[in-house]
């Protein structure tokens, strides 16, 4: 089935998806973000860079972290965990604008340094400050992109680690870049960002996470409802009920979010011991295409709620379908 709705946007070469943003008409680069069709990646750290050397991660139960010190185990853990084919800066040259990222530190005794923070996944993979730093570089080589940097889990870190992991984004990208928590996001538009020259919006769960101003936007300004299931109908139907329930105005109940569909499966415990020797890519093969699949049957009222769509295992033909999404 050719998935690839008519949409005005771009013609599928990589030049276009590393700047699609920058070639949006007008009529779309004045919509406010919530309203246009991002490309996600799920784990956007759950790469072949997941190290089965160092020990297992903190976000895995105690009993696997137990039960896991054979590198043997860590390599069958790996293939459950890796949910990308490329590094970050790839995906994001590949389209992608929102990053799924967990944070977490290593124990004392495989630490490189006080500054030796990682995206996990099951298992530690790069750094924080390579992760920034590739986003970094597609921004600085890519000058009208915008990215959305959602650190969703950091895993037992307390205000002074996180002090240093704000730092770590600040030099990293500089005040300059860093779009400030707005209350009305309406008035966050492509045109709004590139006239203040903002590049990135970092959204994060740490409570207190900016004692000194409003550089981090808090969780509650974006949604993204976790099907948490194995079941690719059940999966259909969480992400039907998201959107059909999405408000496209906002009141006191419920005010404007950015948000996400979580268009991926979740193995369970079961799922996994079955079915060991397999892969999470394996696993889900037939979920990305099922997903696209839904998306281009919906109405274009349902379609309008469409925000940020996360996948796994991202590529040209993925993030070619959400952006042709966007209607002008």
């Amino acid at each position: 089935v050719d998935l690839m709705p008519a949409g005005p946007i771009t013609n599928g070469s990589p030049t276009s998806l590393k700047r699609w943003m920058a070639d949006l008409p007008a009529t779309l680069t004045s919509q406010p973000l919530h309203l246009l069709k991002i490309p996600g990646s799920h784990d956007s750290g759950a790469t072949a860079e997941l190290d089965p050397k160092l020990p297992v991660a903190i976000d895995l139960s105690d009993n696997i972290r137990r039960f896991a010190k054979p590198t043997c185990i860590k390599m069958g853990i790996k293939r459950w965990a890796v949910s990308q084919r490329y590094a970050i800066r790839e995906q994001l040259e590949h389209g992608v604008r929102y990053l799924d990222l967990r944070i977490a530190r290593p124990p004392p005794e495989v630490r490189s340094s006080e500054k030796d923070f990682r995206i996990v996944h099951g298992l530690y993979g790069i750094t924080l400050r390579d992760c920034l730093k590739q986003v970094a570089d597609f921004l600085n080589e890519n000058d009208k992109e915008v990215i959305l940097f959602d650190m969703n889990h950091v895993y037992d870190i307390n205000i002074a680690e996180f002090t240093i992991i704000r730092q770590e984004i600040l030099e990293a990208f500089g005040k300059s870049w860093l779009c400030p928590y707005i209350e009305d996001i309406n008035a966050v538009t492509l045109d709004y960002m590139w006239k203040s020259g903002y590049r990135a919006i970092v959204i994060c769960t740490f409570k207190s996470s900016d004692p000194t101003g409003f550089l981090f936007w808090p969780w509650t300004k974006i949604s993204s409802p976790w099907p948490n299931t194995s079941n690719i109908n059940t999966l259909i139907q969480t992400l039907k009920n998201g959107l059909e329930s999405r408000p496209m105005s906002s009141s006191e109940k419920e005010p404007l979010r950015f948000f996400v569909s979580q268009g991926v499966i979740t193995p369970q415990d079961s799922d996994v011991i079955l079915r060991w020797f397999s892969s999470l890519q394996e696993f889900s093969k037939d979920v990305t295409p099922t997903v696209l699949q839904w998306m281009s049957e919906l109405s274009e009222e349902i379609k309008q709620k469409i925000n940020i769509v996360l996948l796994d295992y991202i590529d040209d033909h993925t993030s070619n379908f959400i952006i042709s999404l966007n209607k002008v």
